[in-house]
């Protein structure tokens, strides 16, 4: 199936681990050299006691698309997650 960008970010974000919500995609990260998404960027939300900005997952942690909603394979357990400068979490976890 092909999705556009429109499309993409009206899904909420669903990580298959725990069940949480991380909200929706406002933003995509891509390699202009090989034209490939690296990574989608999801709006803040709050994670535990903490609130971002952003949420940046690599794009190899999408597990399936479907018609409501892009559900993520994250094991946040396993400090897969960054704080960064600009307080944006980057989940690099790879297989």
């Amino acid at each position: 199936m092909v999705y556009t960008f429109k499309d993409l970010k009206k899904k909420d974000v669903v990580n298959i681990i725990d069940g949480k919500n991380l909200g929706k995609i406002n933003d995509l990260i891509i390699d202009t050299k090989c034209g490939q998404i690296l990574k989608i960027v999801v709006s803040g939300k709050k994670f535990g006691s903490l609130f971002c900005d952003n949420i940046e997952i690599n794009f190899n942690k999408i597990t399936k698309i479907g018609e409501d909603s892009i559900l993520v394979k994250l094991c946040l357990g396993k400090n897969d997650l960054v704080v960064e400068s600009e307080q944006v979490f980057s989940v690099e976890e790879d297989e």
